[in-house]
């Protein structure tokens, strides 16, 4: 097998390769500081909080780590104008992305707390 690669093409097509990289960049970065705060709150309702605030947030990570991310997606960009929420495709972006991360790192983070052990905490104070 002989290949013959030509990447004229690919060459031609940067400029509008490069176009999306930046909404690209700041969606994710957007996306990443957000959900990783809105987690921390919401692991830290799961340790700290009361019963009702514990079983909440533990309500929330289920809802959103088995909630399928395409899914809420197509409900927030066209489920939510038949209610009269128009939504722009950035925003109904960011909302489904940073809902689903932030189950996802709530958990993460909650992992991370529990793993430090009693004495290393003590010795921290």
């Amino acid at each position: 097998m002989n290949y013959n690669l030509q990447f004229g093409q690919i060459a031609a097509d940067i400029p509008y390769i490069l176009s999306g990289a930046w909404p690209t960049l700041w969606i994710t970065f957007v996306t990443f500081f957000l959900a990783s705060g809105l987690g921390l709150f919401i692991a830290m309702a799961r340790l700290k909080g009361g019963p009702i605030a514990s079983r909440l947030a533990g309500l929330w990570v289920m809802l959103t780590t088995n909630s399928p991310l395409f899914v809420v997606l197509f409900f927030l960009f066209n489920g939510l104008p038949e209610w009269g929420i128009l939504l722009s495709p950035i925003a109904a972006t960011l909302i489904a992305f940073i809902t689903i991360s932030s189950g996802y790192l709530a958990e993460i983070q909650r992992g991370g707390i529990q793993s430090v052990h009693r004495a290393e905490l003590d010795a921290a104070e």
